[in-house]
């Protein structure tokens, strides 16, 4: 099995790759192709990027980095905010040169999180937490954003950028 794994940020992305994330994403959420091409139309902005991996001939793997920005102390930052982490179900239980594949996408993540911004949050289900905690998320309350109560929200690189007392919002 071979691995190839691919960013593309969301002006360069073409039709068909864009289907195979919708397809892809189609098993885990119940969303309409319609419905996921008005979410990327009005949620997506050119420069996020598409984090794809392929093993083999096939898209397996997809999480999306979103660029955003806030107000710290007069000064306008940016991250990137941890969006839609999939591994296709066929493929969860695979080990490739003793990694899963959710282990190798996590990791091309955090590299393009320290290319670019150093900082990035995200917001998942408590379920999840000792996942991410492995890739050196931490629990965070330094940002505000509107879900369920059974989601919590972290933050890669906390240290990067003091956010005592100051509330980001999403």
């Amino acid at each position: 099995m071979k691995i190839f794994l691919k960013s593309i940020k969301n002006k360069n992305i073409n039709k068909i790759i864009l289907n195979k994330i919708i397809k892809l994403k189609a098993e885990e959420w119940n969303f309409s192709k319609k419905i996921q091409l008005k979410w990327v139309k009005s949620n997506l902005q050119d420069e996020d990027l598409h984090n794809l991996l392929f093993l083999d001939k096939n898209l397996c793997g997809y999480t999306c980095l979103r660029e955003r920005t806030f107000l710290l102390k007069s000064k306008i930052k940016k991250i990137y905010y941890f969006d839609t982490f999939i591994i296709t179900k066929k493929y969860r239980s695979v080990i490739v040169n003793k990694k899963r594949l959710s282990d190798i996408l996590m990791k091309l993540n955090i590299k393009k999180i320290n290319e670019k911004y150093s900082l990035a949050i995200l917001v998942c289900n408590r379920k999840l937490i000792k996942f991410y905690e492995k890739y050196n998320w931490k629990k965070s309350k330094a940002f505000r954003i509107n879900k369920k109560k059974n989601y919590i929200r972290m933050v890669f690189n906390p240290k990067k950028i003091i956010l005592r007392n100051k509330f980001i919002t999403i």
